[in-house]
C-alpha cells in the first residue's frame, strides 16, 4: 500500500506514515509528528510492547486459574454425562469451508492516497473481507491487496451520523469550533457510501451506483461483523470458558462490574482491546494536547497512531497468550490422572466450601434481590419479548414464504435451484425489529449500568440466522428421498415437509428465545448484585481457602464457587418471577395465536401444573404449531388472579389473538377444566380462590395489559 498523504499540522508537515496490515501483520515503529514546528518523542514500540507484556503478565494468573477449573469441571462433564440439554429438532448442516466465498463484487473503495478506486471485494465464511486489484487478479489467487477483521465494527451510510460518531471517538482537549469541518471523505456524486468504523484502527469507505448493490453488500458485512464479535467467545471449549471467566475475574479487580462492549473477537483482540483502553489516556496525555492545526488533521493523526499502537500491542500480546495456553494445556494434562482418580472427593471438597459460603452469603444476597432485582423484572422481560418475539415470528413467515415458493416452482423445473437460493433470502426487516431493544432498554443504564444491547442483539440475530439455515437445511434433507423418485406423490410431500419443518422451527425458535430471555435477564441484573455484595464479602474469600485441600487448590477456586452461588439465587429468582411459553397454534385455516406470561410473587408447582396443563391442552387437542397471520384478528386477555391458602399470590396473564370470535369459546372450556382439574389436584396445594377476568373482543391486535 502507498504511504498515506502528509497531513499539514502547526505549520509543517507530517513525515509519511508507513501503512499498517490491518487484518494484522507487523507493524512499523511509530514515527515521530511535527508539532508545532518540532518533532514531539516518538511513541517507542519498547514502551507500548513493554506496556502490552505487563498486561499479560497482571491477566496471567486469572487465566491459569480459570483454565485449571474449566479443565476440571469438562472432565467431570465427560465422567457423570448428567448436564442438562435441550433438544433440537431441526438438524444443523456442518459449517462452511473458511474459504469459501459469501460475497463478491467490484466495489469504488477509498484507499489510502486519498481516492477512490475500483477494487474486487470479497468476503468469505470466515467473516473476512478482502480487496483484490480486480477480479482478474482475484481468480489467478495473487494475495488480496488489503484484508481486514470487521470485528467491533459500526456500519454506517450516513455522513453526518458518521462525523458525529468520529466526533465521538476524537478526545480533543482544545474543543476547538470551527465554521466550516471539511468531511473525513468526499463521496463521489451520485454513489451510495457505506462507512466502517473500526475501533483503535482504521476507517474504511466503500462506494456503490445502486441503493440495492450497496443492500446486498451491507446485509454481508453486518452477519460478517456479528460473527467476528462473538463467535469465538460462544465457543464451550476449555480455552473459551477459561479465557471469558479469566477477563471478568481481571475486570472485577479493576472495580469494573457492568458487562465490557469490548468484550469482542478473538482472545488476542480482546486483550489488545484492554491494553487499549489503559493505554489511551497516556496516549492523549503526550500527543494530543500538543497537536496544532485544523481537527482535520489532528484526527488523522490521532487515529494513525492509535492504529499502530493497537497493531503492535496486538503482536506482543498474540505470541505471549500463544505461550500461556501451551503452558497450560501441558500442565493440565499432566494432571489428568489425578484428576480423574480423585474427582469424587474434589467434588466434595468443592460442595463442602460451597456450603460454608452459602452460610454466610445466601440471606444478603437473597435479600438485595428480592428488594433491588425482582421487582424489575417483569418489566425488563416485556421490554425484551416483544422485539425479540417479532424477530424471530418474521423468520418463520419469510421461512414459510420462500417453502411455499419453492414448492410452486416445483412443476416448473424450479425446485433444485429454489432449493440452492433459500439460504440467501434476507433476514434484514427481522433483525430490525431486534435493534430496537437499543433504545427500549435504556432506563436500564441508570438502574443497573448495563449498556451492552449491541451484544444481546447481535447474539439474538445470530440464532435468528441459525434457525432459518437449519430450517432450510432440514427441508432439504426431507425432500431428498422425494428428489430422487420424482414421485407423482412428490406435491403431498413437499407439503408433509413444511408443515414438518415449520412445526420444528416452532419448538427450537420456542427453546432459543427462553435462553435468550433468561441469560439477558441474568446479564442485565447480575453485575448489579456482584457489586452491592463486593465490599462486604469479597475481601473474606481468601480466608476460606484453608477449606481446600492442598492438591486440590488449582482446581476448586472460592472466587468460582461464591460467583456460582451468587448466579444461582438470582437464577431463582428469574425462575420464580418470570415464566414464559409461547403456542404459536392454527386450528383448520384459522390462526390462533397464544401469549403467556406468568409472574410470581410466590412461585408454586400447582401454577406451573395449571400452565402446562392448559398449554398441552390447547395445543394437543385442537391446534397446530403454526405463526399467527397478518389478518384482521381479535384479542382476548384473560387474567387469572391465584391466591394460595398460605395467602401468596400468582398472576397469570393469557393473550390469545385469533382470526375468528368463537375460538375464543373453545380455549375457554378448555381453561375452565383445566382450572377445575389443578384445583382438585391432591398432589399440589389447594387455591383458596380462583378468579378470572376476561376483555371484550376488539381489535387492537398485538397489544396486551402491563401487570
Amino acid at each position: 500500500m502507498p504511504p498515506i498523504e502528509p497531513v499539514l499540522i502547526g505549520g509543517g508537515p507530517t513525515p509519511p506514515i508507513e501503512p499498517v496490515l490491518i487484518g494484522g501483520g507487523p507493524t512499523p515503529p511509530i514515527e515521530p509528528v511535527l508539532i508545532g514546528g518540532g518533532p514531539t518523542p516518538p511513541l517507542e514500540p519498547v514502551l507500548i510492547g513493554g506496556r502490552a507484556e505487563s498486561e499479560l503478565k497482571n491477566f496471567s494468573p486469572h487465566y491459569r486459574q480459570q483454565y485449571f477449573v474449566a479443565f476440571f469441571s469438562q472432565l467431570q462433564e465427560e465422567v457423570e454425562q448428567h448436564k442438562e440439554t435441550h433438544t433440537q429438532l431441526l438438524k444443523q448442516r456442518e459449517p462452511l469451508r473458511p474459504e469459501e466465498v459469501l460475497y463478491q463484487d467490484s466495489v469504488l473503495h477509498y484507499d489510502d492516497t486519498g481516492k477512490w478506486k475500483e477494487r474486487f471485494v470479497v468476503m468469505r465464511a470466515n467473516h473476512s473481507l478482502e480487496c483484490h486489484d480486480n477480479q482478474e487478479s482475484f481468480s489467478k489467487g495473487v494475495p488480496a491487496r488489503q484484508r481486514l477483521l470487521p470485528t467491533g465494527g459500526v456500519v454506517l451510510t450516513s455522513e453526518e451520523k458518521y462525523t458525529a460518531l468520529v466526533d465521538k471517538a476524537f478526545p480533543d482537549p482544545k474543543c476547538l469550533k470551527e465554521e466550516t469541518s471539511p468531511p473525513m471523505v468526499v463521496v463521489p456524486s451520485g454513489q451510495f457510501p457505506v462507512y466502517l468504523r473500526l475501533p483503535y484502527r482504521r476507517d474504511v469507505y466503500f462506494s456503490f451506483p445502486q441503493e440495492d448493490r450497496r443492500a446486498t453488500f451491507l446485509s454481508i458485512l453486518t452477519g460478517c461483523i456479528r460473527h467476528q464479535n462473538h463467535d469465538s467467545l460462544r465457543r464451550s471449549s476449555c480455552e473459551s470458558q477459561a479465557f471469558l471467566k479469566a477477563i471478568h475475574f481481571y475486570r472485577q479487580e479493576k472495580g469494573h462490574y457492568e458487562s465490557w462492549d469490548m468484550l469482542v473477537g478473538c482472545e488476542e483482540q480482546v486483550l489488545a482491546n484492554l491494553v487499549l483502553e489503559e493505554l489511551q489516556p497516556s496516549l492523549q496525555t503526550e500527543l494530543l494536547a500538543r497537536l496544532k492545526g485544523k481537527k482535520a488533521g489532528r484526527k488523522r493523526v490521532w487515529f494513525t497512531t492509535l492504529e499502530a499502537a493497537y497493531h503492535l500491542v496486538q503482536d506482543q500480546l498474540r505470541e505471549g497468550l500463544k505461550g500461556l495456553k501451551e503452558e497450560c494445556k501441558e500442565t493440565a494434562r499432566s494432571h489428568e490422572a489425578l484428576l480423574r482418580s480423585d474427582m469424587d472427593q474434589i467434588a466434595s471438597s468443592r460442595t463442602f466450601l460451597q456450603a460454608k459460603l452459602q452460610a454466610s452469603v445466601s440471606d444478603p444476597a437473597a435479600k438485595f434481590c428480592s428488594e433491588n432485582v425482582s421487582p424489575y423484572l417483569a418489566s425488563i422481560l416485556e421490554e425484551l419479548m416483544s422485539p425479540v418475539t417479532g424477530g424471530f415470528h418474521g423468520v418463520r413467515l419469510l421461512l414459510e414464504g420462500e417453502i411455499n415458493t419453492l414448492c410452486l416452482g416445483f412443476p416448473e423445473g424450479a425446485g433444485q435451484e429454489g432449493l440452492n437460493q433459500m439460504c440467501q433470502a434476507s433476514l434484514e426487516e427481522c433483525y430490525q425489529k431486534v435493534e430496537v431493544l437499543t433504545e427500549q432498554l435504556q432506563e436500564l443504564r441508570h438502574r443497573f449500568k448495563f449498556s451492552n444491547s449491541v451484544r444481546l442483539i447481535h447474539c439474538t440475530q445470530i440464532d435468528m440466522q441459525q434457525l432459518i439455515e437449519n430450517a432450510v437445511y432440514t427441508f432439504k434433507l426431507l425432500l431428498q428421498s422425494s428428489l430422487k423418485d420424482n414421485s407423482s406423490k412428490l406435491t403431498s410431500a413437499m407439503e408433509k415437509a413444511k408443515l414438518r419443518v415449520l412445526k420444528q422451527y416452532d419448538h427450537d425458535s420456542s427453546t432459543v428465545r427462553k435462553r435468550i430471555f433468561q441469560e439477558a435477564l441474568v446479564d442485565i441484573t447480575l453485575p448489579a448484585i456482584r457489586r452491592n455484595l463486593a465490599p462486604a464479602h469479597k475481601p473474606d474469600l481468601q480466608k476460606l481457602d484453608q477449606y481446600i485441600f492442598a492438591d486440590y487448590t488449582n482446581f476448586i477456586k472460592v472466587e468460582n464457587v461464591y460467583e456460582d452461588i451468587l448466579l444461582n439465587i438470582l437464577t431463582i429468582e428469574v425462575d420464580k418471577g418470570e415464566f414464559t411459553c409461547f403456542c404459536l397454534s392454527s386450528r383448520d385455516q384459522d390462526s390462533l395465536y397464544i401469549y403467556s406470561h406468568v409472574f410470581c410473587h410466590h412461585c408454586k408447582p400447582a401454577t406451573h401444573t395449571l400452565y402446562d396443563l392448559f398449554v398441552s391442552s390447547v395445543s394437543g387437542k385442537y391446534l397446530r404449531n403454526c405463526a399467527p397471520s397478518s389478518h384482521r384478528c381479535f384479542a382476548f386477555d384473560i387474567v387469572l388472579w391465584l391466591e394460595f391458602n398460605d395467602g401468596k399470590t400468582c398472576v397469570l396473564s393469557l393473550l390469545m389473538q385469533t382470526e375468528k370470535s368463537s375460538n375464543f369459546l373453545i380455549i375457554a372450556s378448555i381453561l375452565s377444566r383445566t382450572l377445575n382439574i389443578v384445583a382438585e389436584s391432591p398432589c399440589n396445594p389447594r387455591f383458596r380462590s380462583i378468579r378470572r377476568e376476561t376483555t371484550s373482543p376488539n381489535e387492537n391486535y398485538g397489544q396486551h395489559r402491563k401487570l
